[in-house]
């Protein structure tokens, strides 16, 4: 769900961060229901026992992954949007 304007995101009920629970403000963490501090927190936790993909923050599980900094659904999004 993507607000298309600030009307929609004023008429939207307000939204609480599934972690720790404060209001939402921004309207990317309406979409991802989840704050900057706690999204960056779990991928700091993330950062310290594996590699993670640079986009969606997924765990890479291969040499290939791990290499490009990608997961195999991220690398194959980017190339559909080059062609």
């Amino acid at each position: 769900m993507r607000l298309e304007s600030w009307d929609e995101l004023e008429e939207a009920k307000p939204s609480f961060c599934e972690v720790c629970g404060i209001p939402l403000n921004n309207p990317e963490e309406r979409h991802e229901r989840i704050c900057f501090r706690c999204k960056k927190q779990q991928i700091q936790e993330k950062k310290d026992d594996s590699f993670i993909c640079w986009i969606c923050g997924k765990n890479l599980r291969d040499f290939n992954e791990i290499a490009t900094g990608l997961c195999p659904t991220c690398r194959s999004s980017i190339i559909r949007k080059i062609k």
